[in-house]
């Protein structure tokens, strides 16, 4: 049964489970929007970040780590796994967006790690992130659906 959101608390029938169910639906919606509304605020702000530092040189890198590196890794690493190629390619293109790097460098630097090659690994790694949830963000909904009608096929 389908519940309209608006008039689920108008249905007639009244029982404790009914009322958890709601609870729970609600704590769950209330989650799922405030994640959604961070993941903005986060790509906003590594938007703005990006005017900062910006790396042209970081293109190429980008470029290698999603074409070359990150699918060949995928495949190799999925090489006996019984998944589909299809499956497969679609993991290797939309992979992890490597914002966890951010993390590695800011523990560094957090820790003292100074100098231009911070400076550099920080204006690469902010470009390629940007790039990354940019250009797979754009990439994710048409590929999944075509992925999706393929192997229904």
């Amino acid at each position: 049964m389908q519940v309209n959101p608006h008039l689920r608390h108008a249905l007639e029938e009244r029982n404790p489970i009914k009322s958890v169910g709601l609870v729970i639906g609600d704590a769950l919606s209330f989650g799922d929007t405030v994640e959604r509304l961070l993941a903005a605020v986060l790509v906003i702000v590594l938007g703005v970040t990006l005017a900062q530092h910006w790396n042209a040189a970081a293109l190429l890198l980008a470029l290698l780590i999603f074409v070359v590196i990150r699918p060949l890794a995928v495949f190799i690493i999925s090489w006996r796994s019984g998944t589909s190629m299809l499956h497969r390619a679609s993991l290797g293109w939309l992979g992890i967006r490597g914002i966890g790097s951010l993390n590695y460098i800011a523990f560094a630097w957090v820790h003292g790690l100074s100098g231009a090659s911070v400076n550099l690994m920080t204006d690469t790694a902010i470009t390629i992130v940007t790039l990354s949830v940019l250009v797979h963000g754009i990439t994710v909904t048409p590929l999944l659906k075509f992925r999706r009608k393929k192997e229904s096929a």
